[in-house]
Order: C-alpha cells, then sequence, then structure tokens
C-alpha cells in the first residue's frame, strides 16, 4: 500500500467508502485477509472511513473479528445485498473477487478496482477474468 497514491476521501463521488465483495460465493481467504488490523490501518491513509464487506455464503461471522478496526472505520458486514451495483457506483475503493459481473459493475462506475481472483472456483476461471 506505501506505493499506491493517496486516496483523498472525496476523489469518487465524494465517498470515503471501501466496500470489499465476493458476490455469493464463498471466498473465506478474501475476507480474512480484510480482517486484520494493518488493512484497516491502510485505508484510513487513503481516506476511507467505512468499510463494507459482503461476505458471501463463507462462513465468517456477520461482524469482523478484529476489534480494533472498529475503532478505526465504520463496519457494515452483510451477507448478500441487491443495492450493491449502486453501492459500487457510490465507493470510493473496491476490493472483490474476480467476478465478472463486479468488474463491469467497477469499470462502468469508473470505480477504483482491486481484483483478488478466487482460485477455487471452476478451473480457476476468476484468474482468467482478473487478468
Amino acid at each position: 500500500p506505501a506505493d499506491l497514491p493517496e486516496l483523498p476521501a472525496g476523489a469518487q463521488a465524494g465517498s470515503s467508502t471501501a466496500i470489499v465483495t465476493i458476490g455469493s460465493t464463498k471466498f473465506d481467504a478474501l475476507i480474512r485477509a480484510v480482517d486484520c488490523l494493518e488493512f484497516a490501518q491502510a485505508l484510513r491513509r487513503l481516506g476511507i472511513t467505512k468499510l463494507k464487506v459482503q461476505r458471501g455464503n463463507g462462513y465468517m461471522p456477520a461482524t469482523l473479528l478484529c476489534e480494533e478496526i472498529a475503532s478505526m472505520l465504520e463496519v457494515e458486514v452483510v451477507d448478500y445485498t441487491p443495492s450493491m451495483p449502486e453501492e459500487i457506483r457510490q465507493a470510493a475503493l473496491v476490493i472483490s473477487h474476480a467476478g465478472a459481473g463486479t468488474i463491469l459493475d467497477c469499470l462502468q462506475a469508473g470505480r477504483r478496482l482491486v481484483v483478488v481472483p478466487n482460485e477455487g472456483l471452476m478451473a480457476n476461471h476468476q484468474a482468467q477474468l482478473g487478468r
């Protein structure tokens, strides 16, 4: 994260929200990766004040496990939300599985996107999409 340019809170539609989404599948590795103090600190350095995590059908609880995150960010965890495309249009940053729909939503909305392929799905098709 140190070599990323600063992301001012107002850089994209005035939003200071980051979204982590894994679609309707299971991608616990990505959820675990964002459930740490270092990730929260990196978001704060980018001007992010709210984190929305759409956890899909994984086994992670409805709240993030790292309590220190809650002291730094407003956090919301949901299983699924049908309004995700609209929320993506308002986000400053999206971190996502390599789902075609999510990638297209971000590209169409001009959102900053970090793609993390879920290599455990369908013969690693997400790695191909993520390229």
